[in-house]
């Protein structure tokens, strides 16, 4: 009997045809019973999905009523997300516009987000604050106007200017495509989020001095990346084959003339699949599929320099996993009363779920920064790791056999999904877990010692590396532009 074996995928429907219940048939050793694994959703009467249970808390809520859903969501009349509650990510309320649009915005933190728009509902600026502080513009957009100066630049009804927390954005030229082909960025004077005033030039005071940090882009007829010049001006060229794919691309440094090769010479399959490519070092790979499915089977490495540096073979099931990696570029080897074939395998559970891999690591203990390069290239040994998952999927064991010891035992908490490593042989309580989380499910300890805090759009704002009693903290900020872009 296989692992598969009589291991379906069910679906319940009810009268309108919507799927209220799927079965998965889970089992992790070919010999053992599948268990059945239920997924349930609940529908209103407009058809939207209300409620949604994993296996876990759908099996919990047999002996305890009180077992939330994993997801609940409240549908407006026209089928749009105004209320959602999350058993691991908290809350969200949204109230729409005419349009569908975002007014304003809660969540579980006490978070309150107002978006404000044009009369084209272009969304001019946005107000964040939590309840015990007073409203702060986090960010302030401008567009083009029909005027000559920006029909010019391509800039007509464009975002030219964006204020952010992480500082200030012109896009000051646009592509016929309405790609941008120029930005300005200028950062904020101080290291905090600003309060954006509505004037153009209270909003220049809060920017460090200076022209800014300039960046250019330079398209080709079918909107791809010619040329990019960074605010340092080190030049990045793109060369493309007569069907748009990257054939070639290029660096030259500030204040160099001489190109530097990055990639050249690539080939390209008719499904579009890299055939070949040639790295700056001179490193030729070649890579070939299986004409049936598309899936990688083998790629090859090497250089004028060395005949042969990689040779992967790759073996998959029918689902697409990998089952097996094989580097024929490498001898068998020898160490530590250990054959060490390079050879590694992936076993997976009736839910395509990794539960056993083996292979080859390390064969010595890192010790540290002051053991870089003084380790034994042929210090090597097998490993072998075993993965064990709850109903939920979250993994909740891993067991490593080998000279290295990542393994580690976690715990989720009984209503959510969010889990915390077991600490000096102790799982942690219900209590540790709410404790370790914010209410919209943010970590707030990397580690022992190691704290994080998050900025009302749950973007990382800061971690500490290192907390002392005395002194003050090692401490690093992070900052984000309107994108998210840190």
């Amino acid at each position: 009997m296989g692992m598969h074996y009589n291991t379906p995928r069910l679906f319940a429907v009810d009268p309108r045809g919507l799927s209220v219940r799927s079965v998965d048939y889970w089992r992790e050793d070919e010999s053992a019973t599948a268990l059945a694994r239920i997924n349930r959703t609940s529908y209103d009467a407009a058809g939207f999905a209300r409620e949604q249970w994993d296996p876990r808390l759908w099996a919990s809520q047999k002996d305890d009523l009180s077992t939330p859903a994993n997801l609940t969501t409240v549908h407006s009349l026209t089928g749009h997300p105004v209320c959602t509650v999350s058993v691991d990510a908290g809350s969200q309320i949204s109230l729409l516009g005419r349009a569908n649009e975002v007014l304003q915005g809660w969540d579980s933190r006490g978070t309150r987000r107002e978006i404000r728009y044009d009369n084209r509902l272009r969304p001019v600026a946005v107000f964040e604050h939590v309840a015990t502080q007073l409203p702060r513009c986090a960010e302030r957009m401008e567009y083009g106007g029909a005027d000559p100066v920006n029909r010019d630049r391509n800039q007509c009804g464009q975002l030219i200017r964006q204020d952010s927390p992480g500082g200030t954005v012109l896009f000051e030229a646009f592509a016929i495509s309405g790609q941008c082909s120029q930005h300005v960025q200028h950062f904020t004077l101080d290291a905090v989020a600003p309060d954006w005033p509505e004037p153009i030039a209270d909003r220049q005071t809060l920017l460090e001095p200076g022209e800014g940090a300039v960046s250019t882009w330079r398209y080709g007829p079918l909107e791809n990346v010619l040329e990019t010049v960074d605010a340092r001006q080190n030049c990045q060229a793109f060369a493309f084959t007569l069907d748009g794919r990257l054939r070639q691309s290029a660096l030259k440094l500030a204040g160099k003339t001489t190109w530097q090769t990055l990639v050249s010479e690539i080939e390209y399959n008719a499904d579009g699949q890299t055939l070949k490519e040639v790295a700056g070092n001179g490193v030729r790979t070649m890579l070939k599929y299986d004409p049936e499915d598309g899936r990688l089977m083998e790629r090859r490495a090497d250089s004028d320099r060395a005949a042969l540096l990689q040779h992967l073979f790759y073996t998959y099931d029918r689902m697409g996993n990998v089952l097996s990696i094989e580097d024929k570029a490498l001898p068998v080897r020898y160490f530590n009363n250990q054959r060490i074939d390079p050879l590694s395998r992936f076993i997976y559970d009736s839910l395509y779920q990794l539960i056993q891999a083996f292979g080859w690591e390390a064969g010595a203990l890192n010790q540290g920064p002051e053991s870089v390069g003084r380790t034994d290239p042929a210090a090597v040994s097998n490993y072998q790791q075993t993965y064990s998952y709850d109903e939920g999927c979250n993994l909740r064991k891993l067991t490593h056999v080998g000279t290295q010891n990542p393994g580690r035992d976690l715990t989720a908490a009984r209503y959510s999904n969010r889990c915390l490593p077991w600490r000096n042989g102790a799982s942690p309580t219900e209590e540790e877990i709410a404790a370790a989380f914010d209410a919209n499910g943010n970590l707030l300890e990397l580690d022992q010692g190691r704290f994080l805090t998050w900025n009302l759009r749950n973007e990382l704002a800061s971690v500490s590396p290192v907390e002392r009693d005395s002194g003050s903290n090692d401490n690093e900020c992070y900052f984000y532009d309107g994108a998210g872009q840190r």
